[in-house]
């Protein structure tokens, strides 16, 4: 039986996994709404992590172990990261847009009643 070369594996992947491969991993605590945000970023950096969910505290966190050849890359990831996450923090969210605008539409409506209903006791018969 043949058995396959190992190939080096980047992005998520076990704590054991990460841990077993060598040198230290760093941590991090990540936001539970921003995880599916930094995977996407750290695989394009050829970061190697793993999440693991700490249950211990309420509500509970999340706990990024990292690593990766060019410390470089890592730092860029993380810059990119947070840049993200702020910029999505500063976006107003979509249901107080929404609750603005059906707000704005209400007055619009009521304006026109208004100018209606003082159009029709203007004439006499």
């Amino acid at each position: 039986i043949r058995s396959r070369p190992q190939v080096q594996r980047h992005g998520r992947m076990r704590v054991q996994t990460l841990l077993g491969a060598g040198e230290g991993a760093k941590t991090i605590d990540i936001a539970s709404d921003g995880i599916r945000q930094f995977q996407r970023i750290a695989r394009r950096y050829n970061v190697d992590f793993a999440i693991k969910k700490d249950k211990t505290v309420d509500p509970p966190k999340y706990i990024c172990f990292f690593k990766g050849k060019d410390i470089d890359a890592i730092s860029r990831a993380f810059k990119e990261y947070v840049h993200a996450n702020n910029k999505q923090k500063e976006r107003p969210s979509l249901r107080k847009k929404l609750t603005k605008l059906v707000e704005q539409v209400r007055v619009q409506k009521e304006k026109t009643l208004e100018r209606e209903r003082s159009k029709d006791r203007g004439q006499s018969l």
